[in-house]
């Protein structure tokens, strides 16, 4: 027996009693560590209420227009985030981050207000931005009717002045000019971005719960949210400790000033596929070449700045209208408002003007591919924007389908060249520096279409063929007002040849304006798609003092479907 006591100290006299005393210790120190876990957790919660609902201690003025910049005092503010560009990823980002009461948050938009509930007018320096309707006694704007949008697409005055590139300068960007149509990305789409908190599962709703009730949030305030327009920002001030100290800007009536980050505050660039690398770069952010070329100094070389550009490059088939409607122009706006001024309003009373001007789409997928590669959109009557000069009502007696190729081979780039017009001031910089198309591959033109891509255009358009050679069958059987679709106009049924028909598309593509990818924050491509794709809010510069973010179109390496 005193061996195995020898062997096993459990056995042997008192054992027990030590053992059982560093239980208790173990066991009383556990507890105390929970306990004061406990108390930590509770002190965050309490510290979290208490800034969810307690008021910033100074409200901000909530939408400061150019003009009204008379004292620099009243913009003197530190901001915990500045966001630039007032497009559709603009306001949701503003929005989400002004949710916190405590946090300050500048929105910074270079065009004006759009819609009535915006602060825009109901009418324009044009005829073309009135609308001439008594009955329109909201003072609603050409932004807030529907079937305007091809207006506003080939307005000048709301556009920045770019040679070679359509982009929107008014409160809303891009979403101003374009039929903003939503249709949910597929599967595949989301999952080339690789984002793990972001999939096609995770976006899905997973409640319907019947008619919306919405509130009056355009007409609210809040305390801690600023939006200022017609403000323009020539650079991100970043100081050489490459800490973002905040936005340099230049207002409508020429005031410059620079917006400062309170401590530990973000600038989040949301200005586009364009607009981003263009800020970007005059802020000294990109291909040290890009900088060197066009005078600016280096602050990161960042060479993936500017490039990977795509857009959606598309062609329009056009064929005549048998039976063309009639518009009277007075009386579908007039159609048109008093929908808006009843409640119980349908969609059919709001009429033509209630409408995009879209009558169909498809998807389809081509020969050899396993997800759709293409988009057929219908006008009903010629007022897609690209191909109509106004909003299409003198084109009634003619139908268009576009045929837009959504995954394309050609890439293009960004680049900021020297403005001679006599419209800048040499004085600044950023008025006679302006981005560019070029194409990625120095010295070559840029390309909307690589062989590769122009065969499943080409490919589509037989297929429209098939299609409206169904449809005239079937209307033939109709009577004379619903026998619409008629002959092809152009390409025309001469165009039938492979040959003929990649020469077509290749003389007949054309921009979409739906551009994405030129803001990788990567040093190669390999890696600007792994950083790209698992980040939705890319850091550029961070320091203890400021961070330069950017959250755009120009983020995603690669496109979903329009």
């Amino acid at each position: 027996m005193s061996s195995i006591d020898e062997r096993s100290p459990l056995l042997r006299p008192g054992a027990s009693q030590h053992i059982g005393r560093r239980t208790r210790l173990l066991v009383s120190g556990l507890a105390l560590l929970l306990l004061f876990v406990g108390a930590v957790g509770c002190v965050a919660i309490m510290l979290r209420l208490l800034r969810r609902f307690a008021a910033p201690p100074l409200a901000l003025t909530p939408l400061v227009h150019s003009e009204e910049v008379r004292s620099l005092k009243n913009t003197e503010h530190r901001y915990d985030a500045i966001v630039i560009g007032g497009g559709p990823a603009g306001s949701v980002v503003a929005k989400l981050l002004s949710d916190d009461p405590w946090r300050r948050v500048l929105l910074i938009e270079a065009g004006n207000a759009s819609q009535a509930q915006l602060g825009g007018k109901a009418s324009g320096d044009c005829d073309r931005d009135s609308i001439p309707s008594p009955l329109n006694t909201k003072g609603l704007t050409p932004f807030d009717v529907p079937f305007y949008w091809t207006n506003v697409a080939n307005t000048p005055s709301l556009h920045w002045a770019y040679p070679d590139v359509n982009v929107a300068k008014a409160l809303g960007g891009c979403g101003i000019h374009n039929a903003m149509l939503y249709v949910r990305a597929l599967p595949s789409d989301m999952g080339r971005w690789k984002m793990a908190k972001w999939t096609w599962e995770k976006a899905a709703a997973k409640t319907f719960l019947g008619p919306i009730l919405d509130s009056e949030t355009a007409q609210s305030t809040r305390s801690n949210f600023r939006l200022m327009l017609d403000t323009t920002v020539t650079k991100i001030s970043i100081n050489d400790k490459n800490v973002t100290e905040g936005a340099e800007v230049r207002y409508g009536n020429g005031t410059v000033q620079l917006i400062r980050l309170a401590k530990h505050g973000e600038v989040i660039v949301t200005a586009g596929a364009i607009n981003t690398p263009k800020i970007l770069m005059l802020s000294g952010l990109g291909h040290r070449d890009t900088l060197k070329k066009a005078g600016l100094p280096l602050k990161k070389h960042l060479p993936r700045v500017g490039m990977n550009l795509q857009d959606h490059p598309v062609v329009g088939m056009i064929f005549e209208c048998k039976a063309p409607r009639i518009v009277d122009l007075k009386a579908d706006l007039d159609s048109y408002f008093k929908a808006t001024n009843t409640k119980q309003a349908n969609i059919s009373s709001f009429g033509l003007f209630g409408s995009a001007g879209i009558g169909a789409g498809a998807f389809l997928i081509p020969p050899g591919s396993t997800i759709p590669e293409i988009q057929l959109t219908l006008f009903p009557r010629k007022s897609e924007p690209h191909m109509s000069t106004n909003a299409g009502l003198n084109h009634l007696d003619q139908i268009v389908i576009t045929i837009a190729l959504l995954h394309p081979l050609a890439r293009n780039r960004v680049v900021l060249i020297h403005d001679d017009s006599d419209s800048v001031d040499d004085n600044d910089i950023d008025d006679h520096l302006i981005p560019r198309i070029v194409s990625e591959v120095p010295e070559a033109k840029p390309e909307h279409l690589r062989q590769g891509d122009v065969w499943k255009i080409s490919w589509a358009i037989g297929v429209v063929r098939e299609i409206a050679a169904k449809l005239a069958d079937h209307c033939n059987s109709l009577t004379a007002e619903k026998n619409v679709i008629g002959r092809e106009l152009s390409p025309g049924e001469e165009v039938a040849s492979s040959k003929d028909l990649n020469g077509w598309v290749f003389d007949n593509v054309f921009r979409n304006s739906h551009w994405v990818g030129t803001a990788s924050m990567a040093k190669s491509e390999v890696e600007g798609v792994q950083t790209v794709l698992h980040s939705s809010c890319e850091k550029i510069l961070h320091d203890t003092d400021g961070v330069l973010r950017q959250t755009t179109s120009s983020l995603l390496s690669y496109f979903k479907y329009m």
